[in-house]
Formats: structure tokens, sequence, C-alpha cells
């Protein structure tokens, strides 16, 4: 079986204000901590007519 090289979560993100967004950041932080080599990002999921900046962990970002 192929080793998982990376892994994607779509979902909002900090530092928009949501449950969902806190979510996203503490579950693509601990896969990092607990898979240091895997490569991971965000698609981050903005309000329409918002803007975030966010960190470099967000590849992209599409409207909700």
């Amino acid at each position: 079986m192929k080793r998982l090289q990376r892994i994607a979560m779509i979902g909002s993100r900090l530092p928009r204000r949501c449950g969902i967004a806190t979510f996203t950041h503490d579950l693509s932080g601990a896969i990092a901590v607990a898979n240091p080599g895997l490569d991971t990002c965000v698609v981050a999921m903005n309000d329409r007519g918002s803007t975030y900046d966010y960190p470099g962990i967000v590849r992209c970002q599409i409207r909700d």
C-alpha cells in the first residue's frame, strides 16, 4: 500500500470567526504535529464579500 503523502482540508479557517474555522485550525495543526512529513494544506471558505489574511497553510480560498 502506498503511503499517504499529502492531505487537504476544506473548511473555514482562522482568522474567520466560527466554530468550523477553529476546528479546521486545530485539526490541521494536530495532523502536522502527528505526521511531520505529510504535506498538509487548507482550502479556506470565505463569507460572501469577505477576505481574510490567512497563514501559509491556506493554499486557496473559495466562497461559501
